[in-house]
């Protein structure tokens, strides 16, 4: 894996596992109310299939690193379609999930839009906030989780990430 100006790769990952923890704290926290609106359809992941997003940092270390899936959705129905990109090996995922990385492209560029550890199916909902439909845990039948683990910022709220907003 390529080490970058931060420091070692697992360092990295472990920052980056502690940021999520953080802003997990702050999912769900816009809409009143979140309904699922499709489940998403991972497929395995290949480099072909990465195309335009593969120069994004991040990516060309989930894809350096082993197994991963990907899905395509327009999320702020734009006409285009944002990438979402989950690690499958276990330099990247843990007990807080596995590493998930949301992007957009904008001016020919990549632009992350969510960098956080993610368990399970995923789903997009009918609600967007930050001009975004946001990404919920869904369970096997795409009905949304709710968190359940007491004492942590989540706990029996439902698992819903909303992806950041970034200027144009």
């Amino acid at each position: 894996m390529k080490k970058h100006g931060y420091g070692s790769p697992a360092i990295v990952r472990s920052v980056l596992a502690g940021l999520a923890c953080f802003a997990a704290g702050f999912a769900g926290a816009q809409a009143s109310s979140w309904t699922v609106d499709r489940v998403l359809d991972f497929a395995p992941g290949t480099s072909t299939a990465l195309g335009e997003f593969a120069s994004q940092t991040d990516m060309q270390e989930i894809v350096g690193e082993g197994e991963y899936v990907f899905a395509k959705a327009d999320l702020n129905d734009d006409g285009q379609m944002e990438l979402i990109v989950q690690a499958q090996s276990s330099g990247f995922c843990g007990s807080g999930g596995c590493f998930t990385l949301v992007l957009t492209q904008r001016g020919g560029q990549p632009v992350p839009l969510l960098r956080q550890n993610l368990f399970g199916v995923l789903a997009i909902t009918r609600e967007k906030a930050n001009g975004y439909r946001a990404l919920a845990a869904v369970d096997d039948n795409g009905k949304l989780l709710k968190g359940d683990r007491p004492g942590t910022p989540l706990y029996g709220k439902p698992l819903v990430y909303e992806l950041a907003s970034t200027a144009p």
